[in-house]
């Protein structure tokens, strides 16, 4: 089911490349966040939340929050399509640290990579 192991990465580029107001607002989570592909760890990205703009980390940069995502909830997650709250909640995925910082911001990053995702292609060979 995976588009390349650069998919997240390469979305969360054009998310943060964009001047959509909702940028502005997943600062108010003031944390950092890893999202661990735990099937091709290679492909986990690290979002900088603490700064204005936001940024993503180098490869392999600590974050104060770890969420760990099977290489189908990754590509959903990609995409816009996993709400985590449900599946944090029930289980299906799991974290460590403060995650409620990143949770309340959780809605404005799917919906700036809903808009990615239906813009097209992106290049993922990282």
């Amino acid at each position: 089911m995976t588009e390349g192991a650069g998919l997240l990465r390469a979305r969360l580029e054009l998310v943060l490349a964009t001047d959509d107001p909702g940028l502005k607002r997943l600062v108010e989570a003031q944390t950092s966040v890893c999202f661990n592909n735990l099937d091709q760890p290679s492909a986990s990205v690290t979002l900088l939340l603490d700064r204005d703009p936001p940024q993503l980390a180098p490869a392999g940069d600590p974050a104060e929050i770890t969420i760990e995502l099977n290489a189908e909830q990754f590509e959903l997650f990609a995409s816009g399509s996993l709400a985590l709250a449900p599946s944090l909640l029930t289980g299906e995925v799991a974290f460590r640290g403060p995650v409620r910082r990143y949770l309340a911001v959780d809605p404005v990053l799917r919906s700036l990579l809903v808009t990615v995702a239906k813009a097209g292609a992106v290049d993922t060979d990282y």
